[in-house]
């Protein structure tokens, strides 16, 4: 999750452990101090009060980067120089 989040450039407002705040990547929030978007570290998950986008690190870069779940995830890999899933590579 951290590494999607260091993608967007995403600044957190608030820090609390593994908890983080700040203003929505996905609607764009209008203050830089808002903090209606919640991510937890831990779990992979966050959660938009403003917008209800939910979910985990693929579908944030999926919803942030305007990508299928796959292309995303293929988006994510080239960036950070992980090899990239080959679709059908486990099919035998």
């Amino acid at each position: 999750m951290r590494r999607i989040l260091e993608l967007m450039d995403w600044q957190e407002v608030t820090c609390h452990g593994d908890q983080l705040r700040g203003p929505c990547p996905i609607h764009k929030s209008s203050s830089e101090r808002s903090r209606s978007f919640s991510v937890n570290l831990n779990k992979n998950a966050y959660h938009c009060f403003g917008c209800g986008s939910k979910g985990n690190q693929l579908d944030l870069a999926s919803e942030y980067f305007g990508l299928s779940l796959y292309q995303a995830a293929r988006e994510v890999c080239q960036r950070t120089g992980i090899e990239v899933p080959i679709r059908g590579a486990f099919r035998r």
